[in-house]
């Protein structure tokens, strides 16, 4: 009985501070959701739909069935040294991952400029530890992605409510 009354005011004062676990994206948009990308971003377009299905929002299978379209057209993972050693090799390191997208109704991707979003890690390199770091630069790319993922499905709630702003008028 004791055990069963701790947990749930801690649970209870969890949720009082405002706590909520990691990935959940409350207060999202309801909205239907059509997103596309280029093979070449296979790995990002799930990382999108996976946060897509965690929220209010629905997949759909077509542009034609979506209220909102979030179009990638381009992500560019770059790698600059930040610091480096007395031997000339690079210590430190800043990953930069840029998507480049265009969002909005079926009809109104034609006429926009496309937008872009950013993150950025920072991780120390070990010469002596080269699997450990791929492993290492690996995660923190996942880790950028879906930072990526939930800011563009903000973006994407955003978008679908100006959308029924605007039909409501």
């Amino acid at each position: 009985m004791k055990r069963t009354l701790l947990i749930v005011s801690a649970l209870l004062l969890l949720t009082a501070c405002g706590f909520r676990l990691r990935g959940s994206l409350p207060g999202l948009e309801d909205a239907k959701v059509f997103v596309e990308a280029p093979a070449t971003e296979e790995s990002l377009l799930l990382t999108i739909q996976e946060s897509i299905e965690q929220t209010e929002m629905t997949l759909v299978d077509s542009a034609d069935a979506a209220e909102v379209l979030l179009r990638i057209d381009n992500a560019r993972l770059t790698r600059r040294t930040q610091t480096v050693g007395e031997f000339g090799r690079a210590q430190d390191y800043e990953l930069i991952l840029t998507v480049t997208f265009k969002l909005g109704a079926l009809n109104q991707l034609s006429d926009q400029q496309p937008r872009s979003v950013d993150a950025r890690r920072e991780y120390n390199f070990d010469n002596t530890d080269l699997l450990g770091k791929a492993e290492e630069e690996a995660l923190l790319v996942r880790e950028m992605q879906r930072e990526i993922a939930a800011r563009l499905l903000r973006q994407v709630s955003y978008q679908a409510s100006e959308l029924k702003r605007a039909d409501a008028r």
